[in-house]
């Protein structure tokens, strides 16, 4: 079965919840008033319509999406899984198999592979040799309990020092990363805090770089942070 499947399946249900309340018949609250289609009833905590003819084809939905992602596992395609849990979940946000399902598939990528590194304190952007991939989820750690000393001199006036707009993102010190792709200008990268602990699912496919933030001069600074990368990425040295 194709991956088109779920598509062709999901339009059927927009459909069908377009058309939902012509379906049914308001019900009577307990006042005596009488609810909206959109009001929650007994049995729906899930998400479910109360509807019995819309909630055979919310079943049917689920039911045959997870065949489908159960195939994709059984191929070791594991993106086609994925997809298939994904479009359960923004039908039933809670339905038990295919959360679970999603957990375990973002478990198992989130310790695919593991790699340390040594981030210096006194050098700019450094090279992890780790390749992040497109949608596949990275963890930085930094170990143990661990201290690098931050410093920052500057020759100034009367006037004192303006603090650059830049140095308001993070905290001065603070271990920060970014992803470069392969021809872009470190200039128009977007850093993102790292600290103690970050774990995110990769935006872009790139190069993952560690450094300190001291956007000024990071040469006199000492120290270095060591870390434990995981995550499904490529190791490239």
């Amino acid at each position: 079965m194709k991956r088109t499947t779920i598509t062709i399946w999901t339009v059927v249900l927009v459909c069908c919840l377009a058309t939902g309340t012509l379906w049914s018949k308001p019900k009577k609250g307990k006042n005596g008033s009488e609810n909206s289609p959109s009001d929650k009833s007994d049995g729906d905590d899930d998400g479910l319509p109360s509807d019995k003819r819309l909630l055979a084809i919310y079943k049917e939905f689920i039911v045959e999406t997870l065949k489908v992602a159960r195939e994709y596992e059984k191929n070791k395609d594991v993106d086609g899984a994925r997809t298939c849990y994904e479009q359960i979940l923004k039908l039933v946000p809670n339905q038990a198999t295919a959360k679970k399902a999603l957990e375990d598939i973002e478990g198992k990528e989130l310790s695919a592979k593991e790699k340390r590194f040594n981030v210096n304190a006194n050098e700019s952007w450094q090279d992890t040799g780790v390749e992040v991939i497109d949608g596949k989820p990275i963890s930085i750690t930094a170990e143990g309990t661990q201290f690098w000393t931050f410093k920052m001199s500057q020759q100034i006036g009367p006037k004192g020092m303006q603090i650059p707009e830049e140095l308001k993102e993070f905290n001065l010190g603070e271990l920060i990363g970014a992803i470069f792709k392969e021809g872009t200008d470190p200039k128009e990268v977007k850093p993102f805090s790292v600290g103690e602990e970050a774990t995110f699912v990769a935006e872009q496919s790139g190069r993952l770089y560690l450094r300190m933030y001291d956007m000024i001069d990071p040469k006199d600074n000492s120290g270095r942070m060591n870390v434990l990368i995981r995550g499904t990425f490529e190791k490239v040295k």
